[in-house]
């Protein structure tokens, strides 16, 4: 019978290992063998375990974190925003000009009727504080359907051509939950928020929009995948709302190729699959394997507040007839919610303006009260807004989860910009939700920030924008709690803190090789750390040129 080998897979030592379990426990050195940390010590008793196989990582007294939860991303949507769009946020222009010359040199470049599409652009960060209008974008694209999208989908410009290709005209009425901008003559601007993107929503059935194909989809994956080892992430939970998503996902797992453990949120409402099918499936929470997992439902009541979306109670300063949108009445909330509390499917509510909150609140309050459940994990994502009294009280009384971005903060400038500045007192209220004692996991909402951890941890401990306001230094938390948001934090948040979140012995060997200790940098440096090397499941897949770590 062949001996089996009973040396470590990995180790990795010369070390300052943060374990983050409850005690705060560091060691030097981290053994992981068949995908599993194995050991936690010394040097010299780590390193008396290995063998001639095992992959020796010398971290040259840097910090070792584990491995980086991003419990909120659209990450399908941005690997291929990056392999095949026009990306806004990486391009960052300052001007429509500067975005319609970009425009106007990609249509040169394809045959006429192809489609042209952007995603991520910030009309916050353009001189003329706008979208562009499809006149204007008819000038450098009259003959390529055109589609602008803002950060987040929440609101769109497309040409003349696409809105034709959509149907959409000066006869076309606003669906509910949906606003289609107009000139002064009634005609259509081009610029669509919410539900008003009608055809021209790749949430929709019946859009009119290119779809990729399954090997389109591996090609952004696999790109994408190693630019979230970049970034430390070793997990990630996604909003699909596509089949093909998930198949691709499930493509790459079965290639085993997949990189990045992925816990799928299924869009509920204005999706592709309706809700009552997949709820009829008898799908369970937490189907699948440590690789690729069924997280649960995610469904969206209102829009984002830098488009001026978000469901307030009070009218954006300067729109007196403007609270918002809300894209999901309360009564069909309610019922929704309540599908799936019973089928026992964990639900994630986008909810950013306290209307959408209160809203979200109700509907989960009655489906708990119609069936309790302890242990039911169900989220309500951002919530970033000044809270009314006592609404964060009811989140932590009812055992929601906080899902929040704090990354956010680093373009709370566009909130100053759409707010003043006295509107924003406990914005992003991190240090109240902790001390009310909610469950609060941390995310990106890639794409609609970047995806680095350590930009989140800044924010979350320094809360200074891009432009270097501070919004309300008493909602700051420490660096160990913004830590713990993006890690233990996440896992609890996706059911997996037995596997995942802390270094400990039986847990899965993910973790992160970072190029300064984040208790030892200036708050307000914090996004200049840097992730030296990246470990998922035991095995080195990222290794920054020069580290010199191996």
């Amino acid at each position: 019978m062949p001996v089996q080998r009973l040396a470590p897979d990995l180790i990795v030592t010369n070390a300052l290992i943060r374990t983050l379990d409850a005690a705060d426990s560091v060691a030097r050195a981290l053994a992981a063998k068949g995908g599993r940390i194995v050991g936690l010590g010394t040097d010299d008793e780590i390193a008396a375990l290995a063998d001639g196989q095992t992959v020796r990582v010398d971290a040259s007294g840097r910090t070792v974190l584990p491995g980086f939860i991003d419990g909120h991303t659209h990450f399908q949507s941005a690997a291929l925003q990056r392999a095949f769009l026009i990306d806004w946020m990486q391009l960052r222009p300052r001007t429509l000009g500067e975005a319609l010359e970009v425009v106007r040199k990609r249509a040169l470049a394809l045959p006429p009727g192809t489609w042209l599409r952007g995603d991520g652009f910030e009309e916050h960060y353009v001189a003329e504080q706008r979208f562009p209008t499809c006149w204007e974008i008819d000038e450098v694209a009259p003959d390529h359907p055109t589609f602008i999208q803002g950060v987040g989908r929440h609101q769109v410009s497309a040409n003349s051509l696409a809105l034709h290709l959509a149907g959409i005209t000066r006869d076309t009425p606003d669906p509910p939950g949906g606003r289609i901008e107009r000139d002064e003559t009634g005609e259509p601007t081009g610029v669509l928020r919410e539900r008003g993107k009608l055809r021209l929503d790749v949430g929709r059935p019946d859009n009119v929009l290119p779809r990729y194909d399954l090997e389109q989809r591996g090609q952004a994956l696999r790109l994408a995948i190693q630019f979230l080892h970049a970034n430390g992430i070793t997990s990630i939970h996604d909003i699909v709302n596509d089949p093909l998503e998930f198949r691709a996902y499930q493509q790459l797992r079965q290639a085993g190729g997949l990189g990045v453990r992925v816990q799928v949120l299924l869009r509920g409402i204005e999706a592709m699959i309706p809700l009552e099918h997949v709820a009829a499936v008898g799908l369970l929470q937490g189907f699948g394997d440590q690789w690729l997992r069924f997280g649960g439902i995610k469904m969206s009541v209102d829009g984002a507040c830098i488009s001026r979306n978000a469901a307030v109670y009070e009218p954006y300063p300067g729109e007196p007839d403007n609270c918002g949108l809300v894209r999901i009445p309360q009564d069909e909330l309610d019922e929704k919610v309540g599908l799936c509390h019973r089928a026992g499917l964990r639900v994630a509510i986008h909810a950013i303006g306290p209307k959408a909150v209160d809203m979200a609140l109700q509907a989960l309050e009655q489906a708990l009260a119609a069936e309790p459940r302890a242990g039911h994990r169900h989220r309500i994502e951002h919530a970033y807004l000044p809270a009314p009294a006592g609404q964060l009280e009811r989140m932590a009384r009812l055992g929601i989860i906080a899902s929040t971005q704090p990354s956010f903060v680093d373009f709370g400038d566009a909130w100053i910009h759409v707010w003043g500045e006295d509107y924003l007192p406990h914005v992003m209220p991190l240090r109240t939700m902790l001390d009310l004692g909610l469950r609060v996991m941390g995310s990106s909402d890639f794409p609609m920030v970047s995806p680095n951890p350590f930009l989140g941890l800044k924010c979350a401990v320094a809360r200074r924008t891009r432009n270097g306001n501070v919004l309300d230094p008493r909602e700051a938390i420490t660096v160990r709690e913004a830590l713990r948001l993006q890690t233990t934090g996440a896992a609890h948040g996706g059911f997996e803190e037995h596997l995942k979140g802390s270094l400990e012995p039986g847990k899965l060997a993910d973790l992160v090789v970072v190029s300064e200790d984040p208790f030892a940098v200036p708050p307000e440096e914090l996004d200049r750390i840097q992730v030296d090397a990246t470990v998922v499941g035991g095995a080195l897949v990222f290794q920054r040129k020069g580290a010199m770590l191996t």
